[in-house]
């Protein structure tokens, strides 16, 4: 890759981790998880159901509310897409220090 072409890769790089948007990388597979193994099943009439389930049906704004809270939550340094996104960075950033290097 030419130094240009590492510059401008670089720069997007830069723009989509200081985009990131957490809720975009977690699922709502995820935040049920959470949930169920916080307060684990609820039952109703003699009836086993997952929290998550019965807040989400019942309630789905409080669940939205939630899954949002839930993702401001999380380290978004944690998170997998986020990491490849700093270590394709990092490398871009080594490579274009090595071209000056070479000259």
């Amino acid at each position: 890759m030419s130094r240009e072409e590492l510059e401008e890769r670089i720069v997007d790089i830069q723009a989509e981790i200081d985009s990131f948007e957490v809720s975009d990388h977690v699922s709502e597979s995820d935040y049920d998880n959470y949930i169920d193994e916080l307060e684990g099943d609820v039952t109703i009439c003699g009836m086993s159901y997952s929290a998550s389930r019965v807040l989400s049906e019942i309630d789905p704004i409080a669940y939205r509310c939630g899954f949002s809270d839930y993702c401001d939550s999380l380290d978004v340094s944690e998170i997998e897409a986020y990491q490849e996104l700093e270590t394709e960075l990092d490398e871009l950033e080594r490579e274009l220090e090595e071209l000056g290097d070479e000259e």
